[in-house]
């Protein structure tokens, strides 16, 4: 008889997701960022953490660690393939948001300063709807100890 793996079904993570990016609503866009970028904090501590519970990796060694380098270091010790590729995906993003975004914003504003604080908002939506995707995929990957390579796709 085979154990029957546990399964997050898309409809309910979706639905956690959009749940959690309630967070962000009536903010403003610097409060958005703020937040996403203390959230991707948090996310990179538990993976961390993650790194030392499993590979006995000391907290002072990943101390300088970046999140770019916490992914690859979980690619290259077969954590979940499927994880490593959105985590590697919102690395980037999070690197334009903590290196270029704020810059090019105060660009933009200077030639446009009637621009909608929406418009700042939205370059943060793709990568907050990203990163809560991680945030309930980690906690569901602690929960059912699940953070091995997917056996079946």
């Amino acid at each position: 008889m085979s154990v029957k793996e546990p399964k997050l079904e898309p409809t309910e993570l979706q639905s956690q997701i959009l749940a959690n990016l309630g967070t962000y609503s009536d903010r403003n866009a610097f409060e958005c960022f703020a937040l996403l970028m203390g959230k991707a904090q948090l996310l990179e501590f538990g993976l961390k953490n993650l790194l030392q519970r499993t590979c006995a990796i000391e907290q002072s060694e990943m101390e300088k660690w970046t999140m770019g380098r916490v992914a690859n270091e979980m690619a290259s010790r077969a954590f979940r393939g499927d994880y490593i590729h959105l985590l590697k995906n919102f690395v980037q993003e999070r690197n334009y948001i903590a290196h270029e975004m704020l810059v090019n914003n105060a660009i933009f504003r200077s030639m446009a300063p009637n621009i909608s604080a929406r418009f700042e908002f939205k370059q943060l939506q793709d990568p907050a709807y990203n990163l809560e995707r991680l945030l309930i995929l980690h906690d569901w990957c602690e929960e059912h100890k699940a953070w091995g390579p997917v056996t079946n796709t």
